[in-house]
């Protein structure tokens, strides 16, 4: 798997390159006045990429983070069970595990928050903004599964409010 991978990536990093001269040279060649306006925009766009892929891995990063910090507790009370149960912490190490659930999850929201962000510099037409604290792609995962006949039941997660995922 490892081998394949590094195999995918040496080809990308060369492949990607020529398809993008190759497409430049295409634009060029069927209508050099648009290509030319359209080049006079990629500086702008090459720099809002950039500058949103920074951030988007920074999200990543406090995303691994508190997955980290969530798996070493919850291996932690695993192995613990005895000790915990001896003093009678079952309650504190409850509400311990609640509270790096939901910073988990706030910060996986955070960064599918920032993906889409990024993903409005790219296709800057797909966004639909629905009201306060709705992402676009919480709204376009439910309109899919809608598409596809599932029904949306709600689902409490721990220390959170209600929320609707479908199923």
């Amino acid at each position: 798997n490892v081998y394949q991978n590094a195999i995918a990536a040496v080809r990308d990093s060369i492949d990607g390159p020529i398809k993008a001269l190759g497409g430049i040279v295409t634009i060029f060649v069927i209508n050099w006045q648009l290509a030319l306006a359209s080049m006079a925009v990629l500086p702008f766009m090459i720099f809002a990429i950039q500058r949103n892929s920074r951030k988007m891995k920074d999200a990543q990063a406090d995303v691994q983070q508190d997955l980290a910090n969530l798996t070493a507790m919850m291996q932690e009370s695993l192995q613990g069970t005895r000790i915990v149960k001896a003093f009678s912490a079952e309650e504190t190490m409850s509400s311990r595990f609640k509270r790096l659930v939901e910073t988990s999850f706030e910060s996986q929201v955070r960064a599918i928050r920032r993906g889409a962000d990024l993903e409005q510099v790219v296709v800057p037409d797909r966004r639909r903004v629905v009201g306060d604290g709705v992402d676009v792609v919480e709204v376009d995962l439910v309109a899919v599964a809608q598409e596809a006949g599932a029904e949306l039941v709600e689902v409490e997660i721990i220390g959170s409010a209600d929320r609707h995922f479908p199923f």
